[in-house]
This record gives structure tokens, C-alpha cells and sequence, in this order.
């Protein structure tokens, strides 16, 4: 099976998911994507990747990136936000900023909530039952780069994995929002489990 996967490629580190997922799915095309004409036909999975979540907001109202995102899921389509991204797909954010969230997982965050980007830093991630039953593992290291924080989590949604009390890896339906970033970090555990949601 060929996986159509596109990055939104507005702002961030978009290159390493891209590298990521072609190392993990051998099979995959990605699509760079910073408009809506850019969507291929069909696709199988979109990554939000991180960045600065006002700058994504902005540009994404501009191109009306955000709107064609939002219309995709409602289709299906799975989605893969990291740290800005996944601030972008919450339902609330405690400090916003310009960012205007899409509301599509029923989380509240907060923005920088680790620190600047001096105060980033590896930390433990441990999978809680749900997550272990998609990855067999128990933990992970986690690169958290001006890191949100998840506040809150909704009835609907599930928590993968934690760090230090906190939710640092959640899913409701087909989205997944994450806090840190595993496109930068050996091993494919959080990918196992979007493999998982792909095929479901």
C-alpha cells in the first residue's frame, strides 16, 4: 500500500517529518503542502508539524489552508500535530497569542509551557496501557522544544503516554496530538501508532 501523507509546510521543521515518515512508511509519497491546491486527490494522513503556532495560524488564514484542513478530517482523513501543531488542533489554548486554534481534539493547551528555547530539553516518556498496547514498549526519550503543555483533556480523548504528570501524547478519533517531537528521535514508536490509525 502506497501512503499518501502530506506535511503542511507553512513554517517548522517539515523536512525531518518528511524524512521520518519515508523512513517508517518505505512505501509512502509525501506531499508538501502550504495551500490547498497543493492536496493531492487523495490522502492518507496530514502532519502538522512544529513551529511557531501564530505564525501557522496566520498563514493558514491567509491561504485557507486551515479551512481545507479541517474539511479533509472531517472526511477521515487522519492528522498528526506536533508541539505548534498540536496546539493548532486543540479545542482551547490558555495563553493564544495570534493563534487561533481549529478545534478538532477536545484538549486545552498552553503555549511555551517548558520554558524558551534555552530550557529545551530530552525528557522521559512513559506509554500508559493504551499506548503500550500500540507500541509494546513502556517508554521513551521525547525532544521537547518550547513545549506546550496539555491542561486538559476532554471525555472523547485517549492518553497515550505522559511525562512528568502531564499528557504529552493523545488521540481522539484520528487525531493524534503530540507535545514533543518524535520526528527527531531514534525509534518509531509514536509512528507504530499512527501506522495504526492509518489502517484502521
Amino acid at each position: 500500500m502506497v501512503t499518501k501523507i502530506a506535511v503542511v509546510a507553512l513554517q517548522g521543521d517539515y523536512d525531518s517529518h518528511s524524512r521520518k515518515v519515508l523512513e517508517y512508511f518505505r512505501d509512502s509519497k509525501v506531499f508538501f503542502i502550504r495551500k490547498p491546491g497543493d492536496f493531492p486527490e487523495t490522502v492518507d494522513l496530514i502532519i502538522i508539524p512544529g513551529g511557531e503556532s501564530s505564525t501557522i495560524s496566520i498563514l493558514s488564514d491567509l491561504s485557507r489552508l486551515g479551512e481545507r484542513i479541517i474539511s479533509e478530517t472531517e472526511k477521515g482523513v487522519a492528522l498528526f500535530g506536533t508541539c505548534a501543531g498540536s496546539i493548532m488542533l486543540s479545542k482551547n489554548i490558555l495563553n493564544p497569542g495570534r493563534a487561533k486554534p481549529w478545534s478538532l481534539i477536545d484538549i486545552e493547551t498552553e503555549r511555551n509551557a517548558y520554558g524558551r528555547q534555552v530550557d529545551s530539553s530530552v525528557k522521559e516518556i512513559r506509554f500508559t496501557s493504551s499506548g503500550r498496547k500500540f507500541t509494546g514498549t513502556d517508554s521513551m526519550n521525547g525532544i521537547f522544544i518550547r513545549a506546550p503543555r496539555i491542561t486538559r483533556t476532554g471525555n472523547g480523548v485517549q492518553v497515550l503516554a505522559e511525562s512528568e504528570g502531564s499528557p504529552v501524547l493523545v488521540i481522539q478519533n484520528r487525531i493524534i496530538a503530540c507535545t514533543f517531537h518524535p520526528e527527531l528521535s531514534d525509534g518509531f514508536d509514536v509512528y507504530r501508532i499512527i501506522e495504526s490509525i492509518i489502517v484502521s
